[in-house]
């Protein structure tokens, strides 16, 4: 560079800047922030750029150490004299900052830290169109081998989370957290997790700031990462949060959020990491649950939409992808754990219940896959299968289905399970006492019996039908849940229709 361009600096000053010296540098800093501050009280903007000009590109990029420092400290005395007009000059203040934290030298990190922070304190928000550029070099420098360079990147780290408010940006940087989160340098990993953990204190504290659907679907994506549990742990964590801090703006994701929480219902890991997200998932499931229902809304957490005197089916439709979260059911109805089934049918007796006039249109989806699971070698999914199967073939909206003033389903079903038994005479033996039993007692034992004789008068397979009433008389004389229907039978006070 020409003299012209040094005009600004006194010879003595530069002199200082070069200076191996920390307190003769430290006065050439003074010398520099006095002078930015009367260009500045005059408006000379084409001074203060000469300045940033000589300080980011002669001295920043000196091939000399002491010059590279000289220039950092400059820097940042630009900035405190600049104040909150720090944000007019932050591309020329910021771009060679962050080129010295990548220095050789350490000291030279050092103040490239110390120089930054100066920055950051004065022009607060200015500096957020760099925060990607500036968050990269963090995330390198904080597992520098130098101790005083690392406390004096956790500084700054902490000036740029209470110091900026980042929960605006943070749809923008989570994905890159998470996978920040899956690094296999375990201090990278820590630093992570702690960030993240600040950043959802930040959001339990003040809600009303963030914007729940950007980021839910960047969450459901990570909590199905299955390769590194403390990624998935975290995001079923975050999902939780975002449930209950949000409300029924989750209701719109709850398909995606299904396919995240119900596989980790299975976990029966001893790892300790495996039951906080077996646990997590249950906590998110319940929750979502309890949103759902018109009956139980928590006023704490729920808004008016949700409340019993105002909420309605339609509403909740509105704002329930049905189509998609049923189509999630039907294919975890499949899954090979028990908690996830049982979970799921529990999932369908409920909107059964609270939105019966939806879910009857997707009852051609959802009965095949019902009457499959009946096949099921557990016993408590074929029970609570069972108890959804009894809630939709006698549900009022099911019942309006009708031929001739019979139930559609009810005798559809009982014509599929006599063919089950028909075809696969271990589900019979095995099962068969157990389901007509259960059904006995979910729905009118009466019923059950009428329709199944009725069904088999009918029955082309004589020996078929001689054995189902062998099963259907036993079960009748010994089952303790057909001891009334006995007792009528006894009393001979039914009379025959």
């Amino acid at each position: 560079m020409s003299e012209k361009d040094y005009a600004p600096l006194s010879s003595a000053c530069v002199r200082a800047l070069n200076d191996k010296l920390y307190d003769r540098r430290k006065t050439a800093a003074l010398e520099i922030e006095k002078m930015v501050k009367e260009f500045a009280a005059v408006s000379n903007t084409g001074q203060i750029k000469r300045l940033l000009k000589v300080l980011g590109q002669d001295f920043s990029l000196s091939q000399n150490s002491h010059a590279r420092k000289g220039g950092l400290i400059g820097l940042a005395a630009i900035a405190i004299a600049l104040g909150k007009d720090t944000g007019l000059y932050a591309d020329e203040l910021i771009k060679p900052i962050l080129g010295c934290m990548a220095d050789q030298d350490l000291r030279v990190r050092y103040y490239a830290c110390e120089s930054l922070y100066n920055v950051v304190k004065v022009s607060r928000g200015a500096v957020l169109p760099h925060f990607s550029a500036i968050f990269n070099a963090l995330s390198k420098i904080a597992t520098d081998p130098d101790q005083n360079v690392k406390n004096a990147s956790e500084l700054l780290d902490r000036l740029l989370k209470p110091g900026l408010d980042l929960i605006m940006y943070l749809p923008e940087i989570l994905d890159g957290l998470f996978r920040i989160l899956d690094d296999i340098n375990l201090e990278v990993k820590k630093m992570c997790e702690t960030t993240l953990g600040e950043f959802l204190r930040s959001i339990k504290s003040d809600p009303s700031r963030v914007n729940f659907g950007a980021m839910i679907n960047i969450l459901i994506n990570h909590a199905q990462e299955k390769s590194d549990d403390l990624v998935q742990f975290t995001a079923i964590t975050w999902i939780k949060e975002f449930v209950q801090l949000s409300g029924p703006a989750m209701l719109p994701y709850m398909s995606g959020i299904f396919t995240a929480v119900l596989p980790c219902l299975a976990y029966d890991s001893e790892a300790r990491r495996m039951t906080d997200i077996k646990e997590t998932a249950t906590a998110v499931n319940f929750t979502l649950m309890k949103l759902i229902s018109l009956q139980e809304a928590d006023g704490a957490k729920c808004t008016e939409y949700l409340r019993p005197s105002t909420a309605s089916e339609d509403q909740i439709q509105n704002k329930l992808d049905l189509p998609s979260v049923v189509e999630v059911l039907t294919q975890y109805l499949m899954h090979n754990s028990i908690q996830t089934k049982v979970a799921v049918l529990k999932w369908i007796h409920d909107l059964y219940t609270k939105l019966p006039n939806k879910m009857v249109e997707h009852i051609d989806i959802l009965f095949p896959a019902l009457q499959r699971t009946l096949s099921d070698e557990s016993d408590q999914v074929v029970q609570q299968c069972l108890v959804v199967i009894a809630e939709v073939i006698s549900s009022p909206k099911t019942s309006s289905r009708s031929v001739n003033g019979n139930n559609t389903y009810y005798n559809k079903f009982v014509v599929s399970l006599l063919h089950s038994f028909s075809t696969d005479k271990r589900l019979l033996d095995e099962r068969g006492s157990f389901i007509i039993r259960q059904l006995c007692v979910l729905l009118n034992a009466e019923d059950i019996y009428r329709t199944l004789a009725q069904i088999l008068l009918k029955e082309q397979n004589l020996k078929f039908a001689s054995l189902m009433v062998e099963h259907l008389n036993m079960i009748l004389l010994t089952s303790s849940e057909l001891y009334e229907m006995r007792n009528r039978l006894k009393e001979l006070k039914t009379e025959v229709k």
